[in-house]
């Protein structure tokens, strides 16, 4: 008998840790919080870059979440702000992003784009960093993508001038793809120009290790039409194939996403300038295509598409004004097995960002929920971040989003005073739970750390800081409980 009872708890143990943990988070850490890209880490949490800011200040921070989406810490990865375009784990411990920003030359009297390169830890901290910048540089990165022994490939684009309107005026660029080495030293570089202007987006390594590039072409200065194309290189960057993509002269499309399914085949998602409709088109690895389709239910475009054997999985917001999140999966000719959707409060808008495959088989989800402005239909002001993980069917296991999460029980606790000189204050007598406490510099470096502050008014001193801005936060085992920001005079 106490076989059998050894067995079932056995089987019953492996059977609990086989399955793929399902949870909702919504994180409001300012005013405005948007979240478009994510990535799993060795401990099988997360890392959330996020764009973070209030009415006078915004930056990127990076944001990890364990395996459970409960917040552990967030260190600005970028004081500019921008928005990240790319997000990848390197295979030896460290991590690279790409960060598309902008800035205003006030001697030239032109905008530029100022784009990043950024390598940091585990533990968030940048180990190397490097901007490009469209004036001075000629060349901006976009996309970055892991190859073996911690080097990586980054994709971008080379202009002929210094046009900031490149994309529609005088001005031509090429595609460029460099090989770095773990060391952030290139191994090798070269060039592609398919057309006037060539740009890339995505980037897909094969079964058989090529790389399959996607993007777009535009075949003169004066126009805006857009003609997608793949190109196939072998792994060091040498170009096997060129497919322009698809074979119309009016399609004005970009590749967004490539994926490649079980059977070798691709299929490749395109869409205009607009994001809607949306193409996907299935497709051998030498670029004939099979069979091609116009979905119309997409008003926003989609937030991606991962594969699942034979069939993928869409991200979508359904409706470009307010609506739900949704998940969908379909077979390779195109037909919707299930589809499920994630939180349909009226008067909110639900922006899906990205969606990835995790290592228990789930999928995690990156959205950005924000108030609906009921006299124009369009999602403003104060937003938060959100994030699903749900297991290979689409089912989560806490689907209880209401509402926006922006009171944060401010109304429970106060910091004072602010601006402050020697002292501040915590007064948390309304909270029965034993907090502790990290205060943050303005690049995310934690200057002060108080563990278990008793629920009472407490005194930290912070004579010693600098003056300047300060980011506070006031935590348990559970998450965060409160952040807000003091200056230090």
């Amino acid at each position: 008998m106490r076989h059998i009872i050894l067995v079932l708890l056995l089987f019953f143990s492996f059977h609990v840790h086989a399955q793929s943990t399902t949870w909702e988070k919504q994180f409001h850490f300012d005013y405005t919080n948007l979240a478009r890209a994510a990535i799993e880490t060795e401990d099988s949490g997360f890392f959330v870059p996020a764009y973070i800011a209030d009415s006078t200040f915004g930056a990127y921070w990076l944001v990890k979440l364990n395996k459970y989406g409960n917040f552990v810490w967030r260190k600005i990865i970028d004081s500019t702000g921008g928005d990240v375009s790319s997000l990848i784990y390197n295979g030896n411990g460290n991590y690279y992003l790409v960060d598309i920003g902008s800035k205003y030359d006030s001697v030239k009297k032109m905008g530029s784009d100022n784009d990043k390169i950024i390598e940091f830890d585990k533990n968030g901290d940048i180990l190397f960093e490097k901007t490009y910048n469209s004036l001075v540089d000629n060349y901006l990165p976009g996309t970055v993508y892991p190859l073996a022994n911690g080097s990586y490939l980054l994709m971008g684009v080379l202009y002929s001038n210094h046009d900031p309107n490149r994309y529609i005026n005088n001005s031509s660029c090429k595609l460029i793809f460099q090989k770095f080495n773990r060391n952030n030293s290139i191994v090798w570089s070269d060039t592609f120009g398919f057309a006037n202007i060539t740009g890339g987006s995505t980037i897909l390594k094969t079964h058989d290790n090529k790389l399959i590039i996607g993007g777009a072409i535009i075949q003169n200065n004066t126009s805006t039409k857009s003609y997608a194309y793949l190109l196939e290189l072998d792994s060091t960057g040498k170009q096997l194939a060129y497919f322009p993509y698809p074979y119309t002269i009016d399609s004005s499309e970009f590749v967004f996403n490539i994926i490649q399914l079980n059977d070798g085949n691709l299929m490749v998602q395109t869409s205009n300038w607009d994001e809607a409709p949306v193409y996907f088109t299935l497709a051998d690895s030498n670029g004939n295509t099979f069979k091609r389709w116009t979905i119309n239910k997409f008003p926003h475009g989609i937030g991606g598409f991962v594969p699942d054997g034979d069939s993928f999985y869409v991200y979508t917001d359904l409706s470009f004004l307010s609506g739900p999140l949704s998940l969908l999966k379909y077979d390779t000719a195109l037909n919707q097995t299930w589809s499920k959707l994630y939180d349909d409060t009226a008067g909110y808008y639900n922006g899906a960002g990205r969606i990835l495959r995790t290592y228990d088989g789930g999928m995690l989800l990156v959205a950005t929920r924000s108030q609906q402005d009921t006299s124009t239909g369009i999602g403003v002001g104060i937003s938060d971040i959100v994030i699903i993980k749900v297991d290979k069917n689409g089912n989560c296991a806490n689907e209880n989003f209401a509402g926006l999460n922006h009171s944060f029980l401010s109304n429970q606790i106060s910091v004072y005073p602010n601006p402050a000189r020697d002292n501040i204050y915590i007064n948390t007598q309304n909270i029965s739970t034993v907090l502790s406490m990290d205060i943050f510099d303005s690049r995310g470096t934690k200057v002060i750390a108080l563990p278990q502050l008793c629920p009472a008014t407490g005194k930290i001193d912070v004579s010693n800081l600098s003056k300047g801005l300060y980011m506070y936060r006031l935590y348990d085992d559970f998450g965060v409980y409160f952040e807000g920001k003091f200056i230090k005079e």
